[in-house]
């Protein structure tokens, strides 16, 4: 991670001394932006060679297997994933959470406080894919997606179902269109 963390180290210097210049490379066009430093930004993508459908945040960075990046249909479906793990981080949820209850885990003990994490993440997940300029309606598309694919992830005793989180997130970008007129990115 040397290399990563001395180029995310030149970028957060340049961003403390306030609004820079990006040049970005989408769909074959040069979109000039000026990004502007956020607290708690989420840290860094990392990705992971695996076969596994997983996600995860540690509280500086966000990982994504290799096969949960193919599972996204689009780089707005994508920017959900990496949106929903940011938000963890930015939430302090990679900190409070305790995924190694063990049996007790297993049983369902302290489901409902990591699926009040998951609710806040996906609802936080939509203003953070917004302001990057992606399409939050990828949320709802991939998690339609992945209701069909990874049904048996509605078994969860610490997810909400794919379905109430597709509710989530819908009621999300009903907030945000309304919030000040703000005009949402399409797919």
């Amino acid at each position: 991670y040397a290399r990563e963390d001395r180029f995310f180290g030149m970028l957060s210097a340049t961003l403390a001394k306030g609004p820079a210049p990006l040049l970005v490379l989408r769909a074959g066009q040069v979109l000039h932006l000026t990004i502007q430093g956020q607290a708690g930004c989420g840290g860094s993508v990392v990705l992971s060679t695996s076969s596994d459908l997983y996600a995860w945040p540690d509280g500086n960075r966000v990982m994504v297997t290799t096969a949960m990046m193919r599972q996204a249909a689009n780089d707005n479906e994508l920017a959900f994933v990496i949106a929903h793990e940011m938000a963890h981080n930015i939430l302090g949820h990679a900190n409070d959470r305790n995924d190694s209850m063990g049996l007790f885990g297993l049983l369902g003990f302290g489901s409902a406080r990591v699926k009040r994490m998951e609710v806040a993440a996906d609802s936080y997940a939509v203003p953070l894919m917004n302001a990057a300029g992606y399409s939050p309606f990828g949320g709802i598309s991939f998690l339609q997606g992945a209701s069909r694919r990874m049904w048996w992830s509605d078994l969860s005793l610490d997810h909400p179902s794919f379905g109430r989180r597709i509710k989530i997130v819908s009621a999300a970008i009903g907030r945000l269109s309304q919030a000040n007129g703000l005009r949402l990115a399409q797919l």
